[in-house]
C-alpha cells in the first residue's frame, strides 16, 4: 500500500530521472 507521500516521491523521482535522461 502506497500512501500520498509515497506516491509523491515516486512520482518526483520519476521526473527527475526523465530529466537526467533527457
Amino acid at each position: 500500500m502506497h500512501n500520498e507521500q509515497s506516491k509523491t516521491r515516486d512520482h518526483n523521482k520519476f521526473i527527475v530521472y526523465r530529466g537526467q535522461s533527457m
